[in-house]
């Protein structure tokens, strides 16, 4: 007779554990603090699952969207701007993004900002 093998499901991840746990309200999280408040306090308890959502939460946002910046970015930086600084560089991707929206809907102003050309006293006219 062949001897038999148990085998044993693996031990639960922190995150399995945690998603198996009733859904937290969010009348809770607002009593608590809010989101960070609230997972400040779970660190202590889950500290490994904790951890990364306050990482998460707490990552700042970017000025230009991740896609459009590496998406976009080389279009910018051609084989003439090798030695383009960060700061002109962060201001072409910028101003590339509001292009197309109500703050900046016109070509020709893009490429005399891109360019360093322009009024640089008119007003913005936001309302």
């Amino acid at each position: 007779m062949a001897p038999t093998t148990l085998i044993s499901a693996p031990p639960p991840t922190t995150l399995s554990a945690y998603l198996a746990l009733p859904l937290v309200a969010e009348t809770k999280v607002n009593r608590l603090g809010g989101l960070l408040q609230f997972w400040e306090n779970k660190v202590k308890a889950i500290l490994v699952l904790g951890r990364l959502a306050l990482d998460i939460l707490t990552t700042p946002s970017l000025l230009v969207d991740v896609e459009r910046a590496f998406s976009g970015g080389p279009m910018l930086v051609n084989y003439c701007q090798q030695r383009t600084s960060l700061s002109i560089f962060r201001a072409k991707m910028a101003v590339g993004s509001w292009f197309g929206t109500p703050l900046l809907p016109d070509v020709a102003e893009v490429l005399d900002m891109v360019e360093w050309k322009g009024d640089s006293e008119r007003s913005l006219d936001l309302d």
